[in-house]
């Protein structure tokens, strides 16, 4: 039975005097070694002409206070918009984004003075602008991870780009005089 992990062994006696302290009692007290934390980068679908938004996502985090990846993408296909923060990291004192060169993009925050993030988490979202002209997959490819998640596993995002309808104009009626 999993009671609790740290690291350092304990013992039965160390489990209840410490209710932050992890215990399997089935493993000699020897202790549990931390899950590694899981990157996903999002999908998102994005029309010709238009932008895609991709949400940038960590599980498994351990008081992660700060984070730094790079992103590759087709600058063909694809151009860097901008990255805002994530739904858990509004409050952090920075999570920003910049191109290092042609289909490179560096990303990475920090969080000040917060405590930082435990378990599942969106850190940022990148938005993209559509280029390309007929419809395609774009692959986003993260590497060069370092802080909270330098051991994380990594998966891939992508962008599907799609032909949306282009909406008919209606006409627009402005003040008609009549004349008598």
């Amino acid at each position: 039975a999993v009671v609790a992990a740290t690291s350092k062994s304990l013992t039965h006696t160390d489990a209840r005097r410490d209710p932050h302290a992890f215990f399997n009692a089935d493993s000699d007290a020897h202790p549990l070694p931390t899950p590694e934390p899981d990157l996903i980068l999002g999908q998102a679908e994005g029309c010709i002409g238009g932008s895609a938004r991709i949400p940038l996502n960590i599980s498994k985090a351990a008081g992660m206070v700060s984070f730094g990846l790079d992103i590759a993408f087709d600058d063909q296909a694809i151009s860097f918009h901008r990255v805002t923060a994530g739904d858990e990291t509004l409050n952090w004192a920075s999570v920003g984004g910049n191109l290092l060169g042609p289909g490179n993009l560096r990303v990475g925050g920090f969080s000040g003075s917060d405590g930082g993030l435990t378990g599942d988490a969106q850190i940022a979202q990148i938005e993209f602008y559509i280029r390309a002209t007929t419809p395609q997959t774009v692959t986003l490819v993260p590497g060069n991870m370092i802080d909270g998640i330098s051991n994380a596993h990594k998966t891939d995002g992508a962008i599907e780009i799609i032909v949306c309808a282009t909406p008919t104009p209606l006409p627009v009626w402005g003040n008609v005089w009549m004349l008598k």
